[in-house]
């Protein structure tokens, strides 16, 4: 299933994947005079008066109620349904382009030019043609997925990025249990109450001769 879209240049692109502007959108003054500026352009390059506002209910079923009871042509026209067993369902073809924002907002610790230490990034969004088309394919195998991202790095910079790069980036951050191992250099504050394990007292040493690491119940 897909979207007809309308842009404000009067074409129609099509479109697995749309999203709704919700209500708190709506009372942003800047959407207001973003959504008022598409219509006028759209009225403007088809020629078209200002649609004039509907007023009344919408129709109420019981208004045609009785030819439910007794049209039989309006009751089979009410309950066709339309279906075409040669076209599958949408679930039945799914393609990883109907979810193409999966990496959005993913951390990356990238190379830096110097080699020093890495790089930290957020892909922020999908990048598009000028014709505002998705730019790249999505694929099963993230190896193979072509689609172009943009990364912003700590500094501000942005920069372009395709998801196989993307994806590889996070496999290398990752163990094989997908858990992410951080390094740090120092802890810069902290406190004891005295009852710490001081490096001298960590191990006992047993009646056999052994070495044993003491062991303490942490509670927070």
């Amino acid at each position: 299933m897909s979207y007809y879209v309308l842009t404000g240049k009067c074409t129609v692109i099509s479109r697995t994947t749309v999203q709704r502007v919700t209500y708190l959108e709506l009372q942003v003054d800047g959407n207001k005079v973003l959504f008022k500026e598409f219509d006028q352009e759209v009225r403007r390059i088809l020629g078209e008066e200002e649609p004039q506002q509907d007023v009344g209910d919408k129709p109420s079923p019981e208004d045609w109620a009785e030819f439910m009871e007794f049209d039989e042509d309006f009751q089979e026209e009410f309950s066709n349904i339309v279906r075409n067993d040669d076209i599958k369902e949408a679930d039945e073809e799914f393609t990883p382009e109907v979810f193409y924002d999966t990496y959005l907002n993913m951390e990356l610790a990238l190379p830096s030019e110097d080699g020093a230490e890495p790089a930290f990034a957020r892909v922020t969004k999908r990048l598009r043609d000028a014709n505002g088309l998705p730019i790249g394919t999505a694929h099963d195998n993230p190896i193979l997925n072509s689609q172009m991202f943009e990364v912003e790095y700590q500094d501000g910079h942005m920069a372009a990025m395709t998801a196989n790069a993307i994806a590889q980036n996070l496999f290398a951050q990752v163990d094989a249990e997908s858990n992410r191992h951080v390094l740090f250099d120092e802890i810069i504050d902290h406190r004891t109450d005295g009852k710490e394990v001081k490096q001298q007292d960590a191990f006992l040493t047993t009646r056999s001769g052994t070495r044993q690491r003491r062991e303490m119940s942490i509670g927070w």
